[in-house]
């Protein structure tokens, strides 16, 4: 019997968005970095980045690289959360999985899809998303480690072939 998994894999796994620098990014011919915002850039209902990532978020501007948040939040929440990240490109109610809303800020930016990579907590939704969009795609480990995300994590990284711990 031949396994075939029901979702893609990543083509990263990593632990945080923090390891996703400018230097491995052109390392990968990667321009642009598309990021979920719930429990990838933050936890659920922060107003604000944290300093971590509101550094991670100037490195990336600083070398030139482009960042969107790409959710599927309500735009009160995703145009409270980017409003103070001057300049960064952001989508509410993006209805990942669908690629709709990535391709079309990647033509925004005039930028192809190889060289976007979209990074996300979720399998189902980021990472479906970036993969049909045909852009490099980064799974990260839940900002919020409770219960919750971490069973559905488990039951994605087993639908898509993965052997991930959490």
């Amino acid at each position: 019997m031949i396994f075939l998994p029901i979702l893609p894999r990543p083509d990263f796994a990593l632990s945080s968005v923090l390891e996703i620098t400018p230097a491995w990014l052109a390392a990968r011919g990667l321009r642009a970095v598309f990021a979920d915002l719930d429990n990838t850039l933050a936890g659920y209902g922060d107003a604000e980045p944290c300093a971590a990532i509101a550094d991670w978020i100037a490195s990336l501007a600083d070398a030139g690289i482009s960042l969107a948040v790409i959710s599927n939040g309500r735009p009160a929440r995703v145009r409270r959360f980017c409003g103070g990240m001057g300049g960064v490109k952001y989508v509410f109610r993006a209805g990942k999985p669908r690629p709709g809303a990535l391709t079309d800020l990647a033509g925004t930016l005039g930028l192809d899809a190889a060289q976007i990579l979209m990074v996300g907590d979720q399998i189902r939704t980021d990472i479906s998303s970036g993969a049909r969009a045909g852009m490099r795609t980064a799974l990260v480990y839940p900002y919020t480690p409770k219960f919750f995300y971490r069973l559905r994590r488990r039951i994605e990284c087993a639908l898509a072939g993965l052997a991930i711990n959490n």
